[in-house]
Order: C-alpha cells, then sequence, then structure tokens
C-alpha cells in the first residue's frame, strides 16, 4: 500500500526511484544528518540490508567529525605556529637529562622560536645537547630546568650566564605533558640592557649619597659659623658645631 502522497510518488519516478531507504542520525537528541539509499526498482529491503545501511551512515558521520575536528586541529596548530615565531619573548621546548637522583645533568632544545637566537645568540642549537652546544654553561640551569622536570612545579627568576654574554634573563619555565615527562618549556627575555641601566641607577645613587655625606662632613667640620636657612620665615634647615657653640647650643634647626 503506497504511503506517499501521489505528487511525492511522482517525483521519485520521474528521477527512477522506485524503491529507497532513509536513515536519520540523533545525536545529543537532536537530528544532525541524514543518509538515503535509492534502487531503481521497487524492493523489499532486508532487515541485514538496513542495518548496513546505518552503519555505513554511522561510519560517514564519524568520517566528517574525525574531518573537521582534524582541520579544526590543524587550524589551531597554525594559530599557535604563527604565534609562536612572531612573539618577541623567545621560546624554547626542552628535553632535560635526569640522574638517577632526579637531578637535571644536561638538556637538549628540541623546538625554538626565532627570538631564541636573538636573545641568547645561540643558532643551531636544535637536537643538540646544550652542554655540547654550550660547555661553560652554569650549573644553575641545568639544576633549574631539571627541578622543573622532576617535581612538575613551573618557576620563574631572573637569572645571568657569563657563558652566555653576561646576558641576564627573566625566565618562566613549566612542564609539558604529566609526571613521565621530561619536556620543559621556557619562556623568556632578554633583560641585559635593564639589568644594566638598574645597576647604574645604583652606582649613581651610591656616589650620590658618598658626597652628601661628604659635604655633611664639611660642612660640620667647618671653622667658621655656618647655618642654612629656607624660606621667607629664614627657617633654620641646618647648623654646623661652630654656630652651636656661637649660640650657645640652643636647638633651632626647625625653627
Amino acid at each position: 500500500v503506497p504511503t506517499r502522497p501521489a505528487h511525492e510518488r511522482a517525483a521519485f519516478a520521474a528521477i527512477n526511484v522506485r524503491g529507497h531507504v532513509d536513515v536519520p542520525l540523533v545525536k545529543g537528541g537532536a537530528f544532525v544528518a541524514g543518509m538515503t539509499v535509492h534502487f531503481s526498482a521497487p524492493r523489499a529491503w532486508a532487515a541485514e540490508e538496513v542495518a548496513l545501511i546505518e552503519e555505513t551512515a554511522e561510519r560517514t558521520w564519524a568520517a566528517v567529525e574525525r574531518a573537521k575536528a582534524e582541520a579544526a586541529l590543524r587550524a589551531s596548530e597554525e594559530r599557535f605556529r604563527t604565534l609562536f615565531e612572531s612573539i618577541d619573548e623567545g621560546f624554547c621546548v626542552v628535553d632535560v637529562a635526569l640522574d638517577e637522583e632526579g637531578r637535571g645533568t644536561d638538556y637538549t632544545v628540541v623546538e625554538m622560536n626565532p627570538a631564541f637566537e636573538r636573545h641568547t645568540g645561540l643558532a643551531g642549537v636544535v637536537g643538540r645537547p646544550i652542554r655540547q652546544a654550550v660547555p661553560a654553561l652554569e650549573e644553575f640551569w641545568f639544576e633549574t630546568y631539571g627541578r622543573v622536570a622532576q617535581t612538575g612545579a613551573a618557576t620563574r627568576f631572573e637569572h645571568g650566564s657569563d657563558a652566555l654574554g653576561g646576558r641576564w634573563f627573566d625566565v618562566y619555565a613549566f612542564r609539558l605533558g604529566d609526571d613521565g615527562s621530561r619536556k620543559v618549556a621556557i619562556l623568556f627575555n632578554d633583560v641585559t640592557d635593564r639589568r644594566r641601566a638598574e645597576r647604574e641607577r645604583e652606582r649613581l645613587h651610591r656616589e650620590v649619597e658618598a658626597e652628601r655625606a661628604r659635604l655633611s662632613d664639611v660642612f660640620q667640620r667647618a671653622p667658621s659659623f655656618m647655618a642654612v636657612l629656607a624660606g621667607p620665615d629664614h627657617v633654620f634647615e641646618r647648623v654646623n658645631d661652630r654656630y652651636l657653640e656661637l649660640i650657645g647650643g640652643r636647638e633651632v634647626v626647625g625653627k
């Protein structure tokens, strides 16, 4: 007994469809897709045939979803790669070698961005043990990255390296992966200029304080009567010992 309206049967006949199976795909309670199989002659579909079509529909949907996920992953990786290549900060991933007691003994750079070379002055180090690339590198770096790899605890610090030309770095290091991973990601900036400027400011401050102390001593030891007054009211800011002797030791500073 026909179950479709006459106009639908006429439409199917016009495209030479005499038998067909519709398989809806419902995910999460909602219709997401469907598969239709056509046959040019009337057909009584066996349960096995319908089951095969349903399985094909499920496999097709799974393949489509997998392709979409892979495309999204590629897009995400491309965005990450663009960020990785363009950031000003140096970035690298290292594989840390640990001794039997879990201490860092060496590490190999497995990936780095262009800024890595600019900040460190190191080129061609990917795939090489860093002890081989920089034999004089301080133990601090191996101990620090070894601790991050061993414990999984991220760390932020500033430290310098004579082996890298006296550069100073602001570093953030964290482990990639689970407890079994020995890979550590390192994000860093060369802060050498800032550190030099800070040291220069400190040097100048020490010089100013030393000169101030020297002048104060000269002021106090001067053989003549000396006083410093300020403002329209001529308030005493400081007086030397000879001046205090002159006025009988009276407290006048601030008056």
